[in-house]
């Protein structure tokens, strides 16, 4: 309306008439700035700290399931040297192997050819292949030069670079790049790499000619590792070379490379050489040794545990084995020493002793049959040559190796009986107890009288000799429905056991096993002294645990036939020897 005044009235605006509307105008204005401002500086800030403190995003994207690497060395194929203590792994489908005499592992690329191996009679050459290991000894003359040269000489990139690398899984080695000059004139081709590893007396070497094979060359060095010897397990899979003797009751195995060699004509005490071996070559006749292989393994049997004397050197030491205190002593003397044979750890009941001089090494690993009638001396020889190192393919077997394969086998009459079949204590005359129920048989001496046994835990029956002035040979079979093994059963039954009596089971851990009859395998312990127990056998069949005890005896009594010494023991092992089972 005041507008609609003015006009009306006809007077033009002044500026007085206009001024408080400026003013009011004003104050809005200054409002509406300072609020746009605010704003301005609000929307800044927040997109500065933004910058400074991103916030997550959620996007949604397709999951992808996680990636696995994979070993593509897995199923490659294995290579084992055992003379120089080393595998490796190779692929098949990529590389061919080169056999030849005297030569340890080669590979060329695989063009046409189906077969994984081609051998050849010899593998002469102007030049190496494309990959190859090889083995030698460190103070050899070629190997030691070679490294002088490139220790001393200043790595040059036109010739060769050094670079200090770990193969396998931990194995330090020198890695040596070689690039051929333009004016050398030599078979080496325009490049190669060489990796030297040492361990112990000995240097590595893997060789590469061929560029387009370095990924793959990388890939079998990540692969090696230094082996001492075969494990347990390869012993278990059968590649080992097993050797049985059924006339005198034992098997053992040995490494496949072992060959055997002429046998023995005559050993001193009626020995009789059972079995001679040999492994590796050598390429000349140390002069310090008639040997001429890097090792001899020689089996013998003395039939007569009692007259056996183990001989040290000529005039050197003279030991004897006492059966009823199972330990040796010197013969001259017959006192025991630091210095007589020391008996191993094993559940086989066997003892070991080395002799040799600086050049030369006989390791004896002896071991007394259960009965102690017979015994056996297994007898591992080495040489080293004239510089102190052992022959080529020198083997390192142990004795914890052979026992490993080592058990006896139910032996026949002669070997029982020391040899000699006319022996009074001959199984033929003997009684047979058989037993339809539990389905096995045995015979043992008419002059014992047999009964039957029963305890809480067990039944048998007795074998008593006349007047019972003799603890008897007893056989005692336990219910086992569960068929647990010989160990768990045991401590079952300890768990039980409120009177603490003790529980005459052997387990496998704490007897030898001998083979009984068939898959029938009995643990056997010969005990410490005849005085209350004299050996025992423990063996599972079917759903029993079977336990064979042997004679005792008072030392006051006296008898023609001391079932407590060492003819009562013999029975004891005729008397297992004769076991039957219905399959």
């Amino acid at each position: 309306m005041g507008n609609q005044n003015i006009q009306d009235k006809g007077q033009a605006l002044t500026l007085s008439d206009i001024k408080p509307k400026l003013r009011f105008s004003k104050k809005i204005l200054i409002a509406v700035g300072f609020v746009v401002l605010v704003i301005i500086l609000s929307v800044s800030y927040y997109i500065f700290s933004s910058r400074l403190n991103p916030a997550p995003t959620s996007i949604q994207t397709a999951s992808k399931p996680s990636q696995i690497p994979i070993n593509e060395t897995a199923n490659w194929k294995t290579y084992k040297n055992t003379e120089h203590n080393y595998s490796i792994k190779y692929p098949v489908d990529k590389l061919v192997r080169v056999i030849c005499p005297e030569e340890q592992l080669i590979l060329i690329p695989r063009n046409t050819e189906t077969q994984e191996e081609i051998e050849f009679e010899t593998c002469d050459r102007d030049s190496r292949y494309s990959i190859e290991v090889t083995t030698d000894l460190i103070k050899s003359s070629h190997y030691k030069p070679t490294l002088e040269m490139m220790k001393y000489k200043e790595p040059n990139p036109n010739e060769y670079l050094k670079e200090k690398i770990i193969i396998g899984s931990k194995t330090p080695a020198t890695k040596y790049s070689f690039v051929k000059s333009e004016k050398e004139d030599s078979p080496r081709p325009q490049w190669s790499v060489e990796i030297f590893a040492e361990n112990k007396d000995k240097v590595y070497n893997f060789y590469l000619s061929n560029k387009n094979l370095e990924d793959i060359f990388n890939q079998i060095l990540s692969t090696f590792e230094f082996t001492d010897y075969y494990s347990l397990e390869e012993i278990k899979e059968d590649k080992w070379t097993t050797y049985r003797d059924k006339e005198h009751g034992f098997e053992l195995k040995v490494p496949s490379s072992f060959k055997k060699d002429t046998k023995s004509e005559t050993l001193l005490y009626s020995g009789i050489n059972i079995l001679n071996l040999y492994n590796g070559e050598t390429e000349h006749k140390p002069v310090k040794s008639n040997y001429l292989k890097a090792n001899y393994l020689s089996i013998n049997l003395y039939p007569n545990i009692d007259t056996y004397r183990l001989v040290d050197n000529p005039g050197g030491f003279v030991f004897y084995f006492n059966t009823n205190s199972r330990k040796w002593f010197h013969d001259k003397t017959n006192d025991t020493s630091n210095f007589t044979p020391k008996k191993t750890s094993n559940p086989i009941e066997s003892y070991t002793y080395k002799t040799g001089d600086i050049n030369c090494t006989d390791e004896h690993l002896l071991i007394p049959h259960p009965s102690y009638t017979y015994i056996i001396d297994i007898i591992n020889s080495f040489c080293l040559d004239d510089n102190g190192n052992h022959l080529r393919g020198y083997y390192n077997l142990t004795s914890d190796q052979v026992l490993s394969t080592f058990k006896f086998l139910p032996a026949s009459p002669s070997a029982s009986q020391g040899g000699d079949k006319n022996e009074t204590s001959d199984t033929s005359g003997w009684k047979t107890y058989t037993n339809e129920e539990l389905g096995f048989s045995f015979s043992y001496p008419s002059f014992l009288t047999l009964t039957s046994s029963r305890n809480i835990n067990y039944s048998g029956v007795l074998l008593s000799p006349p007047n019972f002035e003799f603890f008897p040979i007893s056989l005692d079979y336990y219910d086992n429905p569960q068929n647990l093994s010989i160990k768990h059963f045991k401590a079952e039954l300890q768990k039980n056991n409120d009177a603490g009596e003790p529980i005459g089971i052997v387990t496998e851990e704490e007897g030898q096993p001998i083979n009984l009859s068939g898959n029938i395998v009995a643990y056997y312990n010969p005990g410490t002294y005849c005085v209350a127990v004299c050996g025992r056998y423990t063996w599972q069949y079917k759903s029993k645990i079977f336990v064979l005890t042997g004679p005792g005896y008072l030392k006051e009594y006296e008898s023609e036939i001391p079932l407590g010494t060492k003819e009562g023991i013999k029975i004891l092992s005729q008397i297992f020897n004769t076991f039957k089972f219905k399959e």
